[in-house]
């Protein structure tokens, strides 16, 4: 399994091995007019997309998406689903992130802040069942079972949910607007859906809503390769249905009910990958199948 997993990281990174087709993306300098087959502005026509989502709908079997790593995260969901976006049994389709971030957080608007308790301030986001907020795209500490008796308690810019309501603490003299607040807004990042050999690489995930990767069913032999995935509602790769996926030298953590979360008859093989264990569970595992490091983890 290691040896198969090295061939397609080195097939994955050698365009002249696969004489695959590369599509090109920069969220600053492309257009979704241009033809995505260049890096850079050529004119008339030529030159990087502006979206993940639009060199997708020009992408077929086989090809890879190289995203520019702007300092601009990357504001969208994507989808790989089907033959389309699958690899063609030569080589594999890649996203090679060249550590770009895809995030799907958006402002809290001032008008939306209220005053709560003293220095805290309280807001009630659209969707209420999973949350996360952010502080220059960083996720902030959260207090668990927030209560109103503990309000005072919270740290500055440390928050939580009381019922409706997301509350964040302030620093002494501050005001909510002395920050670039966000929260987690879009649903999915990325979500793999009956799709076959796809290496994900050099991708940092965070700030969506639900999961930041989601192997929703039937996505095999998946890679995702140096990833990091932070700071999601519920879980930061979510692998279901019959779906096999290889985490391999990637990061899981800050995210809100399971760092990494799998059921049905889904296999995680995770190979010197980093789950952390600090804002919830590592490992939520609902009959599905674990690896970690060629061990079996759990029944």
């Amino acid at each position: 399994m290691r040896a198969g997993l090295m061939l397609m990281l080195i097939l994955a990174a050698n365009p002249a091995a696969t004489q695959a087709r590369d599509l090109f993306v920069n969220n600053i300098a492309g257009r979704d007019v241009f033809d995505g087959r260049s890096a850079v502005v050529l004119g008339a026509g030529q030159g990087p997309t502006q979206t993940i989502t639009r060199a997708l709908e020009m992408a077929g079997r086989g090809d890879r998406i190289i995203l520019a790593p702007n300092a601009e995260p990357y504001h969208e969901c994507i989808s790989l689903v089907g033959h389309k976006h699958a690899g063609d049994g030569a080589r594999p389709f890649v996203i090679l992130g060249n550590g770009a971030v895809l995030d799907g957080s958006g402002e809290v608007p001032l008008w939306a802040w209220e005053s709560a308790h003293v220095d805290v301030f309280r807001f009630k986001p659209r969707w209420k069942h999973y949350e996360q907020l952010f502080r220059d795209d960083r996720p902030l500490l959260r207090r668990s079972n927030l209560e109103l008796a503990s309000w005072g308690d919270l740290d500055p810019l440390e928050w939580g949910v009381d019922g409706d309501y997301v509350c964040c603490r302030v620093g002494p003299g501050q005001l909510v607007r002395d920050y670039r607040l966000t929260h987690a807004v879009h649903p999915v990042g990325i979500t793999l859906y009956q799709t076959r050999d796809v290496i994900i690489d050099s991708l940092t995930v965070q700030g969506f809503h639900l999961d930041g990767i989601n192997a929703h069913d039937m996505a095999y032999d998946v890679v995702l390769s140096r990833v990091t995935s932070r700071g999601n509602g519920r879980s930061g790769v979510a692998v279901c249905g019959a779906s096999r996926v290889q985490l391999f030298d990637c990061t899981v953590g800050d995210n809100g009910t399971a760092q990494l979360w799998c059921e049905g008859p889904a296999a995680v093989n995770l190979q010197q990958s980093r789950v952390l264990e600090n804002t919830a569970p590592g490992i939520i595992n609902d009959g599905g199948q674990v690896t970690i490091d060629g061990a079996r983890s759990g029944p």
